[in-house]
């Protein structure tokens, strides 16, 4: 029986991230470093919505990391190179959830997920949106708040978010639908 097929990557097309899980596969270290590079800020940002912490989820982003590499000969080509990391960084985060009180560790640093604004006014808007993003998607039920993380903020397709958390895209339409209305209702500004 044959491994998985490889493409070859002509030397002046940048590989996809499949081409780099299947060169990490084999062995390659500079592979995972070009995957890590280009994928390190969407896991980060992904395990720290779900856990509420820096910390935490910059552990949660190196065990992704980790796995993937000490797990190479596991991964196979059928499905989504970034649903894969996705997939590894929410199995991780609920497991920590369920053995620690990661909630009681300090707020992530929501400024540090803004982009760069130029005035002082552009920063307190910036800083007073994220802020009321969060609040909001905070209050949701856990499962709608990962499929509108995953989807909204992340860009994952309603693929390959149904294949991380394992339901339906039907479920995953029904949570986006709900999110995204109590969303506009809360952040609607309001009439004086």
């Amino acid at each position: 029986m044959s491994g998985p097929k490889i493409r070859s990557v002509p030397d002046d097309v940048e590989p996809t991230d499949s081409d780099l899980l299947c060169s990490i596969r084999e062995g390659s270290v500079a592979s995972l470093e070009e995957l890590m590079a280009r994928r390190w800020e969407h896991v980060l940002g992904y395990a720290m919505r779900m856990l509420g912490s820096v910390d935490a989820a910059e552990d949660i982003a190196q065990e992704v990391f980790v796995s993937v590499w000490e797990h190479r000969r596991r991964w196979t080509p059928e499905g989504s190179a970034r649903g894969y990391l996705f997939r590894i960084a929410r199995n991780r985060a609920l497991h920590r959830t369920r053995h620690e009180d990661v909630r009681s560790r300090s707020e992530p640093d929501i400024r540090a997920l803004s982009p760069t604004v130029r005035t002082p006014e552009e920063h307190a808007i910036v800083t007073q949106r994220w802020e009321a993003l969060e609040n909001v998607l905070a209050s949701f039920p856990e499962r709608r708040r990962e499929a509108f993380i995953l989807v909204r903020i992340h860009g994952l397709s309603l693929a390959e978010t149904s294949e991380i958390m394992g339901v339906t895209h039907r479920t995953i339409t029904n949570h986006l639908y709900i999110a995204t209305r109590a969303l506009e209702e809360a952040l609607r500004p309001s009439e004086r």
